[in-house]
């Protein structure tokens, strides 16, 4: 189905003050910039921006609905279909950390705005952690992975995974590892959950 004029402008003026807004929060943080600034580089009208978004916070769920939509085309990628389940749990959890890591104060803030809200708003990340959750049941069905744990403890330990080495990096006030801690974190997740046959 193609979408009208009017939906595709309203669209590209959505993302066009994401854009803005992000950009702004990374050189002047969340709390320095107004929503008059993001108008401004946007070239809009204030009245517009609210048609849009009813806050400046409601812009950081845009943000990471831009970001969860990234990681999930990765989905759709034919190298990610031929890949095993551990493979591809890797696969998004690193797009996901490295979607994060230009914006990583902003990024902070976006899963605080979101873990704050859960149960009015539905998370972004929800849709990673369904994603997941869906590739583990998969792994266990086909005995990749053990079912001596439930598969949605295993994803807790996933999404961990990366909130932990985020959330180190942000303790560290903005001092970016690598993707490498990732790395090591989900093969020691996967150690443990990873079925072992015995010839």
């Amino acid at each position: 189905m193609e979408l009208s004029r009017r939906e595709r402008k309203k669209m590209e003026t959505t993302a066009n003050i994401l854009k803005s807004a992000r950009h702004l929060f990374r050189d002047q943080g969340y709390e320095h910039t107004s929503i008059e600034e993001i108008t401004e580089m946007t070239d809009i009208a204030k009245s517009t921006f609210f048609k849009h978004f009813p806050n400046k916070e409601s812009l950081l769920i845009g943000i990471a609905e831009e970001e969860v939509a990234d990681v999930l085309e990765l989905l759709q990628d034919e190298e990610f279909q031929t890949s095993n389940i551990f493979e591809k749990i890797s696969q998004i959890m690193i797009r996901l950390l490295e979607d994060s890591i230009p914006y990583l104060e902003l990024t902070g803030r976006v899963l605080f705005t979101a873990m704050i809200n859960e149960g009015t708003v539905e998370s972004p990340f929800s849709k990673i952690r369904k994603s997941l959750e869906d590739l583990v049941q998969k792994g266990q069905e086909q005995k990749e992975i053990s079912e001596d744990n439930s598969y949605t403890d295993i994803v807790t330990l996933l999404m961990g995974s990366y909130y932990g080495v985020l959330f180190k990096w942000l303790e560290q006030e903005g001092s970016r590892g690598s993707v490498a801690e990732l790395e090591r974190s989900l093969q020691l997740v996967f150690h443990g959950i990873k079925v072992y046959k015995i010839n």
